[in-house]
C-alpha cells in the first residue's frame, strides 16, 4: 500500500465490491450540446420541417459510382478487407448513396420524394483517412401531393436553392454570395455554390442529364451538398434589432441591359456594398431575351426599396440614390439604362 487510492481499493476489497451500493455522483449544473451540436441539429430540424426524410446509407460505395461526385483532384480511401467487394472505397460524398436511394424508391413506384442525409465522408491524407462531415439532400417529383386544391407542378431549381438558403437562414448565416457552379455532375445550366467570403460551403442545382440516363431517372432530380464541418466552424451573423417603419416605403423600378455572363448575384452584392441605409431590399422581377436586343446582352428589371427612417424622403433625394446606384452598374457592369 504505496497511496491513498491503495488503501480504498483494499478496504472495498475487505467489505466486498458486491456489497458496496451504485450511485451516481449528484450533478446540479444545466446540461448543454457540444460545440456546433446545436447548429448540426438546426439544420437537421430544418429539412424535416421542409418534409425531407432521413436516410442512411452505407459509408463504402462503388468507386465507378463515386468518382462521378468528385470536386477536382480527390484522393480516395480503398478499405483492404471491403465487406462488399463491389464497393471497396469510403465515399468521398454522401450524393452516391442519395442518388442510389432515388433510384430504389423509383424502383418500387415512388415518384415524390424528399430525402437527406447528414454523416462522414473520407478522403485518403498521408497514412490515416481524414473524415469531414457533409449534410445532403435531394428532391424530385411534385411540389404537392395530387389534390383538387393543388396544381400538379414538378419541383425545380428554386425548391433546392429555398432549401439550402432555409438551412442558412436557420443556422444564423446571412454573408454568402451564391454563384454558378461548375461541378461535372450538375446540369451546366442549372448548378450552383455557395462561398462564405473565398470558402466553397457547398453546391446544389439539377442532377446532369448524363447521370439522370445512367439512372434511367425519367424526370428531373435536384441535389444539394454542404460542408457541415465549415457549417458549423462559421459564426452567426449579426442580428440587430429594427424597430417597425413609422414612415411609407418608397418603391422604385429600373431596367438595365447587361452582357449576358453578369449574375444577378454579383450585381446585388454591388448594389448592397454601396451601404445606402434607407436601401433595405433589391429584388430581380424580371428577365428579358430576345429580340430588339444586342448580341449578347440581356434585360433584368430590379425592384429598389427605401425605407426611411427619420423623415421622409423627397423625389430629389430617391433621384439621387437611384442615379448613385445606376453609375455604380455603368462603370462596373458595362451596364445600359433602359427607359
Amino acid at each position: 500500500i504505496n497511496i491513498e487510492e491503495d488503501l480504498v481499493e483494499e478496504v472495498a476489497r475487505h467489505i466486498g465490491y458486491d456489497k458496496i451500493p451504485l450511485t451516481l455522483p449528484t450533478w446540479n449544473g444545466a446540461g448543454a450540446y457540444l460545440p456546433g451540436e446545436d447548429r448540426r441539429r438546426q439544420a437537421r430540424s430544418t429539412l424535416i420541417d421542409l418534409g425531407y426524410g432521413e436516410t442512411i446509407s452505407f459509408s463504402w460505395v462503388r468507386a465507378e459510382l463515386d468518382k462521378h461526385f468528385h470536386l477536382g483532384e480527390t484522393s480516395t480511401s480503398v478499405l483492404k478487407n471491403s465487406i462488399d467487394e463491389e464497393r471497396p472505397q469510403m465515399r468521398t460524398s454522401l450524393l452516391p448513396g442519395l442518388v442510389e436511394s432515388l433510384a430504389r424508391n423509383f424502383n418500387f413506384g415512388n415518384r415524390n420524394i424528399k430525402l437527406f442525409e447528414l454523416g462522414k465522408c473520407f478522403q485518403q491524407a498521408t497514412e490515416r483517412p481524414y473524415e469531414y462531415e457533409q449534410i445532403a439532400f435531394a428532391l424530385t417529383g411534385q411540389r404537392n401531393e395530387s389534390s383538387w386544391q393543388h396544381q400538379q407542378d414538378m419541383v425545380d431549381f428554386y425548391d433546392i436553392k429555398g432549401a439550402v438558403e432555409t438551412i442558412l437562414e436557420n443556422c444564423g448565416l446571412k454573408d454568402y454570395k451564391i454563384e454558378h457552379s461548375a461541378a461535372s455532375f450538375l446540369h451546366s445550366g442549372q448548378a450552383a455554390q455557395v462561398k462564405v467570403g473565398e470558402r466553397v460551403l457547398g453546391h446544389f442545382g439539377q442532377l446532369s442529364p448524363a447521370l439522370r440516363d445512367e439512372f434511367k431517372f425519367k424526370q428531373q432530380i435536384f441535389i444539394a451538398e454542404l460542408s457541415m464541418d465549415l457549417l458549423l466552424s462559421l459564426p452567426a451573423s449579426e442580428v440587430k434589432y429594427t424597430p417597425l417603419p413609422k414612415l411609407q416605403v418608397v418603391n422604385r423600378d429600373v431596367s438595365f441591359l447587361l452582357p449576358e455572363q453578369v449574375g444577378y448575384g454579383e450585381i446585388h452584392t454591388a448594389i448592397m456594398g454601396l451601404a445606402i441605409k434607407e436601401l433595405v431590399s433589391v429584388k430581380l422581377f424580371d428577365i428579358y431575351t430576345g429580340k430588339n436586343l444586342a448580341e449578347g446582352y440581356r434585360s433584368l428589371s430590379l425592384n429598389l426599396r427605401y425605407q426611411p427612417s427619420v423623415e421622409s424622403m423627397t423625389d430629389q433625394q430617391i433621384n439621387e440614390l437611384d442615379e448613385k446606384i445606376i453609375g455604380l452598374l455603368v462603370s462596373t457592369f458595362d451596364a445600359k439604362l433602359r427607359h
